[in-house]
């Protein structure tokens, strides 16, 4: 067997290889660690209101019926220079108590499956 013999052509392209799988790879790391950080409440977080205050943004506000049950979903803004897959959402009961979220809809089978489907998710207009 002959050695491999690599060029500065080749060297160039595999060395442009790697940083751009660094680069993405990085990226998607970094937005995920932000996403976790900015859209997880804080444990003194209990309702709607301390969480619309806390996050500081905008929340488009669904009523939301899973297997027969009422509560509101609150869903958070996308962020165009992160790469989630889904949007923060979180879930409250109708008296406005936090009963869970996810930083990343997207990403978190256990919140989707929980609240999601099997829900009228699809049918729901923003109330507030």
């Amino acid at each position: 067997m002959g050695k491999f013999k690599f060029g500065k052509f080749e060297l160039g392209l595999m060395l442009a290889a790697l940083v751009l799988i660094i680069f993405v790879v990085g990226r998607a790391f970094i937005s995920s660690l932000y996403l976790s950080y900015r859209f997880t409440p804080d444990e003194s977080v209990a309702t709607y209101d301390q969480l619309k205050k806390s996050l500081g943004i905008a929340l488009d506000t669904r009523q939301l019926q899973v297997r027969g049950m009422a509560y509101i979903l609150a869903i958070g803004p996308m962020v165009e220079w992160a790469t989630p897959s889904g949007p923060p959402m979180y879930l409250f009961a109708i008296d406005g108590r936090l009963l869970d979220f996810t930083p990343d809809v997207g990403e978190d089978r256990r919140f989707n499956e929980k609240w999601i489907f099997g829900s009228d998710y699809y049918n729901q207009k923003s109330v507030r």
